[in-house]
């Protein structure tokens, strides 16, 4: 019986010492082992940075670009007393509208970091502008819903960005307007500086995103 019981035991204690350098699938891996840890893991790159293929066209087109058009500005009837929604009063001559894009990207989700040099009238302001990207088709739609950018206001926009073109509308407190233009890469433009070269009329609000 004695050496049943011995014998069972020894059995017990190989087993023991076969598994001791495994772990399982249901634990986590031994502490330390960084080799162990996917590539991606270890490069610090998450699940919410992969892009799609249409994701990554969208930060090509824009990152190290120049967005160089023109925009359109109107005032916003005050209609809060009637109960209704602003109503546009006309628009007024179009007006150079330049844009220097640095950087673009994604954080989780729709949500984007755009990081912009904006200059006009006596501002000159380099900003990371927070975005949320949508999608009609392939085509990407820039988003800003009552968005404060620091130095220049808060703004709701909505620009598409499209085959070398964006196009778009944008609105403030009380004024708004369109915007359009073509997307060229700052190597291109010959700059890596970009300027609004003309401020709104005396009276108008200049304040643009």
């Amino acid at each position: 019986m004695r050496r049943i019981r011995y014998e069972h035991v020894t059995v017990l204690l190989a087993a023991v010492v076969a598994l001791g350098g495994m772990w399982f699938p249901d634990e986590p891996p031994p502490r330390g082992d960084a080799t162990s840890k996917p590539a991606e893991a270890r490069s610090g790159r998450g699940r919410g940075s992969r892009l799609t293929p249409r994701e990554e066209g969208f930060k090509a087109a824009l990152e190290h670009s120049v967005l160089a058009g023109s925009w359109q500005m109107t005032k916003l009837g005050n209609a809060a007393a009637e109960g209704g929604a602003a109503r546009p009063v006309g628009l007024s001559e179009a007006r150079e509208d330049k844009y220097t894009i640095d950087a673009v990207s994604k954080s989780v989700g729709d949500n984007w970091v755009i990081s912009a040099r904006v200059q006009y009238a006596d501002k000159d302001v380099t900003i990371p502008v927070p975005v949320q990207v949508k999608w009609a088709g392939d085509t990407a739609v820039i988003t800003l819903d009552k968005s404060p950018l620091p130095g220049l206001g808060t703004y709701s926009a909505r620009v598409l960005i499209d085959n070398g073109f964006y196009a778009g509308t944008w609105c403030g407190a009380n004024y708004g307007g369109v915007m359009s233009g073509r997307i060229i890469k700052q190597s291109e433009a010959g700059t890596g500086e970009a300027k609004h070269a003309t401020s709104a009329p005396a009276g108008e609000p200049g304040s643009r995103p």
